[in-house]
C-alpha cells in the first residue's frame, strides 16, 4: 500500500470547501478609478467619471505599450 494515499483523498474532498472558505474571507478592494489614494467613500459625479475614464485610459495605454516593448524586446532576442 503506497503511504500518504489517504491524504489525497482527503485534501481532494475538502478542495471546494477551501475554495468557499477563501472567496468568503476576501475583502472588497477599492477601484481607484481616479488614481487619488482615498479611504472614504467614493462617489462620482459626471466630471470625476471622466477623470476616471481618461485616467483608466491612459493606464490600459501604458500597458499595452508595456506589451509592444516586450515582444520587441523578445522579438529582438530571438533574432539574435
Amino acid at each position: 500500500m503506497v503511504e500518504g494515499s489517504g491524504d489525497k483523498k482527503t485534501l481532494s474532498a475538502n478542495a471546494p470547501t477551501l475554495v468557499l472558505e477563501r472567496k468568503k474571507r476576501k475583502r472588497a478592494k477599492r477601484l481607484n478609478l481616479c488614481g487619488e489614494d482615498d479611504t472614504r467613500a467614493q462617489f462620482y459625479s459626471p466630471s470625476r467619471i471622466k477623470v476616471a475614464q481618461v485616467v483608466q485610459a491612459e493606464k490600459y495605454a501604458l500597458e499595452d505599450q508595456e506589451r509592444q516593448d516586450k515582444k520587441a524586446k523578445k522579438a529582438q532576442q530571438v533574432a539574435n
